[in-house]
């Protein structure tokens, strides 16, 4: 046996029908079929049809391994993945034999468009390589077990002739959101190569639900952060709408998604933060992330250590007290050391964050020594001038060619009093649509027409005035 082809099957979502009559999984496998290749199916499902593994990649390659005792080479399939493109697979099943690869990518596609190949030689040290590996396996796990040591294998890459990275994208059925993306792709007919043609007619193809949410509890805020609009603003609002209502809505809308509490002010200002701390334990199919300056969370501790759909990100910028008061305007350097240790100590998912700018640049070092037994939790994020600022940017980050929004891809942004935006930029509701007058739904849908102006290369002054638009969240 030569090539074959494992479909992994770990997810029920494939069995829903998408297209013409017919699950995600009955189509990979009708591909698969015409292909020419000879085939194995994988799930972590119990099923009589199927080789069971228990989800875990090692688990995977063992099987493999135990149940398919010949071939030169193997292509892995997602049965959660029906774009895939026939013609695209064959040349990369062409490039790879006749330059004998050791892995095959495509790359600079959308991810759900191409297999990987690997073959027998890598495919058992793999094997060899994943052992106690106890990690989930998923769409790209064959490849971060190759990327540990990539310059010890002949990697043969397949690229588009023109970039689609842009469209940051992976067309899946894995949730209602990818769901909604693959069946329209599947509808219009879409292959990697006319896919840029399609997306141009039709641009809402890629907005059919947001995956990132903010909410702004609070624009008051107990600091004035050199980098920070809020002294500058000064709304001082408090969120006065129905929360509980408006998270449910978003819970039945989007099925799942992140939902960031943060914006100009500090959250853990809202008066009723009790009742935040009781959604998010009762909302466990969303990812709920709080963005604060960590100088009022220590009453919370207990109820947050609870939580398991949550994330901390704290912003500390310094790594002592006076350097801390430049930049926070504040004296709660102990205070926020303190509630970061408390919040580690009871194991609650925490990041601490910087933002680089002029006028913090200097600090940076010494932040990164501080905190360097959390390494792997800091994140560095760029300044923002929020299109009305001085400009106090390091370093500038943007791609030489502009494309359309990623926030306005993706994201929505609610303001304290009740518009809705696509984003943080719009402090002053300039394109702001206002909640009390339109469903979340219906204003998501009324933005539209925004972004199909950004495929036209048209900006409003706040869009185009902006920084912040190859800003991926998530």
């Amino acid at each position: 046996m030569n090539n074959i082809a494992i479909i992994v099957k770990y997810n029920n979502l494939d069995d829903e029908v998408i297209y013409e009559g017919k699950p995600s999984f009955q189509i990979v496998e009708e591909k698969v079929k015409e292909i020419g290749l000879p085939y194995y199916i994988f799930s972590s499902i119990d099923n009589k049809n199927f080789i069971k593994f228990d989800g875990t990649v090692n688990s995977l390659l063992k099987q493999i391994d135990f149940n398919v005792k010949s071939f030169n080479n193997i292509l892995f399939f997602n049965s959660d993945m029906p774009l895939y493109d026939i013609n695209l697979v064959k040349k990369m099943l062409k490039e790879h034999e006749e330059n004998l690869a050791d892995f095959t990518l495509s790359e600079n596609y959308p991810e759900g468009f191409s297999p990987f190949i690997l073959n027998r030689a890598s495919f058992k040290k793999l094997l060899l390589i994943s052992t106690g590996n106890n990690s989930i396996y998923s769409y790209n796990s064959i490849k971060s077990l190759i990327e540990l040591d990539i310059n010890s294998y002949d990697v043969e890459i397949i690229s588009p002739d023109i970039d689609m990275r842009f469209i940051r994208e992976t067309f899946s059925t894995k949730n209602k959101r990818g769901y909604i993306l693959t069946k329209s792709l599947l509808e219009k007919n879409v292959t990697s190569s006319n896919l840029l043609d399609k997306i141009r007619e039709n641009p809402n193809l890629l907005r059919p639900l947001p995956i990132y949410i903010t909410i702004e509890l609070s624009s008051y805020c107990n600091q004035k952060c050199i980098f920070c609009p809020y002294s500058k603003i000064k709304k001082d609002k408090l969120f006065s709408h129905n929360l509980e209502k408006l998270i449910n809505e978003i819970s039945i809308w989007t099925e799942e998604c992140f939902v960031e509490f943060s914006g100009i002010g500090e959250p853990f200002l809202y008066p009723e933060f009790d009742k935040v701390i009781k959604i998010i334990m009762e909302k466990t199919n969303i990812n709920f992330i709080i963005e604060t300056n960590g100088t009022l969370i220590e009453k919370y501790i207990e109820k947050l250590r609870e939580i398991k759909n949550l994330t901390l990100i704290i912003s500390i910028n310094a790594d002592n007290k006076q350097d801390y008061k430049n930049i926070h305007g504040s004296d709660d350097f102990d205070i926020v050391e303190t509630n970061i240790e408390r919040a580690i100590k009871n194991n609650i998912n925490t990041y601490l964050q910087f933002v680089r700018c002029k006028d913090t640049e200097q600090y940076l070092e010494g932040f990164i020594k501080r905190w360097d037994f959390i390494k792997d939790k800091i994140i560095l994020k760029k300044y923002n001038d929020f299109c009305f600022m001085e400009d106090k940017k390091v370093v500038d980050l943007a791609p030489l060619n502009r494309f359309p929004c990623w926030k306005l891809q993706r994201n929505l942004y609610i303001s304290s009093d009740y518009y809705l935006s696509p984003c943080y930029q719009d402090i002053k509701n300039s394109i702001g649509i206002d909640l009390s007058k339109k469903t979340i739904q219906e204003a998501w849908e009324e933005l539209n027409n925004l972004y199909k102006k950004h495929w036209e290369n048209s900006y409003p002054d706040i869009c185009k005035n902006c920084d912040e638009w190859y800003i991926f969240d998530m």
